[in-house]
Formats: C-alpha cells, structure tokens, sequence
C-alpha cells in the first residue's frame, strides 16, 4: 500500500511542482490509514471525488497533523465504534428515516437527524474512541516524526476537529452499511416490501408518540387508506408513499376517495420525498393535508 500510494502521490506532486522531499511524510500516514481503518478513513471524501488517484490527491492538500488526526481518529472509529454502530444500526436507520424529511418548499431538512447522531456519539462512542485515540497517539507522533508534544499547537487545532469528524464520518458509514443490494427481486415487489414497512413504522410512531390509535387496512381492497387512525370520536384516513420521488396527484386521490369510503372526518397523505404542484394545488380543493412524516405527526401530537 505504501509503495503505491508513494508512486501515485510523487506523479501528483511533480505535476503540482512540489518538492518530493516534502512528501514522504504525508505518504507514510496516508498509507497507516488506510491500513487500519478499514473503510473508514477514505470515507469522509467519498462524496468529494472517485477512488484513486483524485482520493490520493485530495488527501495530500492536508498537512501531516491533520493526516494524523483523520488517520488515528479512523482506526479508533474503525476498532471502537464499529462494532457498537453495527448492533445498533437498525435503530439508527429508523431514527434517520423518521427524522429527516422534506418541507414543503421541497428543501430536505435533516437538523434533527444531526443533533441525534451527536447525541448518540457522545453518549455512547466517544469515549471508546477518544481512549483508543490517545492510547495511540504518542507512539504515532514518534513514528511519523512529529513533535511529541500534545500541547503542540498544530496537534491541538487538528484534535479541536475531532468531534465533527466523528460524527460525519458515522453518518456516512450508516449510509454505506444501510446501501440495498441487488439480489435480483423485481423493482415493483421491493418496492411494496418497503411500503409495508413503512406503513408499520408509521402506525408504531402514532401509538407511541400520540394519543391517536392508528392501526392498518388489509393490503387487498384497503380503498385508498393504508392507515385508519381515531381519537375521541374522530376518524382519518392515511396514504403513506415511500417513494424516492415527488408524490402526485393520485394519492391525493385515493385519500379523499378513502374518507368518503370510510366515513372519515379528516384525510392524510404522508410521504417522504414532498409532492408535486399539482398534488399542492388538489389538496387545497379536496381538503386532504399532505404532509411530511415530520408535520404529520406533529399535527397529530
């Protein structure tokens, strides 16, 4: 790993014009993270440029503290963190999905999704990774040549962004782990599956965070509602679309037909991707709220 990283880096650095002297250092970090990290030292730069030389590249813009700190910081993620972000993934993939939503300007808002990761790295990794972190830290200095002192102020600026590293660096590896993988099910059935988990999710969400009761509609002859909820004498209907894309005016639709079906009072439409104008523009005739699952079970709670 070293000797092609040097190849690759002293090709990027004479087309730069710098000196290769200066670069031997940068390599030889470079090369531990990688070695000891897994996939988490390349991941903070995995939405900045492809793998390869572009990745080389962009690493060796960073002088040889912040290099250290990104490549101690991934191994103690990689050794202390993973593990415990693994069991816990299915947890945090539903507190992703049930916190970030789109508005209804069609911005994607996800504060909330952000202040959780935090919350959750300082709660229950931080300290793990801080103890590995500086458990290796004197022996990486000496190794890699850099002063040994940790009041070195390079060292201090670089360790100060440790915690934002964390945290972005876990949020992309919970996306990476959470990828779905082609095993050749057809588009239409994965899509359903997901439907139907999401529609529990959501029924879960309103028993437990509201005083609404919410229970679902067989999947076969659900006439437009795929949730009914009630709460002293009130009634409504639910649509939800997990959808990738922006919801039309079907569900809308489907919604309304539902509350004359079923003698609703009230009419809902939940997705997760925002809807398109002409959805806004039915909602405002038919009187079915369209909403986010965020506004939703706000408006509920």
């Amino acid at each position: 790993m070293s000797e092609f990283l040097k190849e690759r880096a002293l090709k990027i650095m004479d087309q730069q014009g710098i000196n290769q002297n200066d670069i031997q250092q940068r390599v030889d970090i470079i090369a531990y993270g990688f070695e000891n990290s897994g996939l988490w030292f390349g991941i903070p730069f995995i939405s900045e440029c492809e793998v390869g030389e572009p990745l080389i590249a962009l690493l060796m813009e960073y002088d040889e503290y912040q290099l250290s700190v990104m490549a101690l910081l991934s191994a103690a993620l990689h050794a202390s963190a993973e593990p415990t972000i693994d069991l816990h993934l299915q947890t945090l993939n539903n507190k992703k999905n049930r916190l970030i939503y789109i508005d209804e300007y069609g911005d994607l808002i996800q504060e909330r999704w952000e202040r959780e990761l935090n919350k959750y790295y300082k709660e229950k990794l931080e300290a793990a990774v801080m103890q590995h972190f500086n458990s290796n830290a004197a022996r990486f200095r000496k190794t890699f040549g850099l002063k040994e002192s940790s009041l070195d102020y390079h060292w201090i600026l670089a360790k100060s962004q440790i915690p934002e590293l964390a945290v972005n660096s876990i949020q992309l590896y919970i996306a990476l782990k959470s990828e779905p993988k082609d095993d050749g099910t057809p588009k239409e059935i994965i899509e359903k599956n997901n439907g139907i988990e999401y529609e529990h999710h959501l029924i879960g969400i309103i028993n437990s965070t509201t005083k609404w009761m919410a229970e679902g509609t067989t999947s076969s002859g659900d006439q437009g509602a795929d949730i009914i909820i009630q709460k002293s004498g009130f009634t409504g209907v639910v649509q939800v679309k997990d959808h990738n894309t922006k919801v039309g005016n079907k569900a809308v639709q489907e919604a309304y037909a539902a509350k004359k079906h079923y003698k609703a009072d009230m009419a809902f439409v939940v997705s997760k991707a925002g809807y398109t104008n002409s959805a806004w523009e039915l909602s405002e005739s038919t009187g079915v709220k369209i909403l986010s699952e965020h506004d939703f079970i706000e408006f509920l709670s």
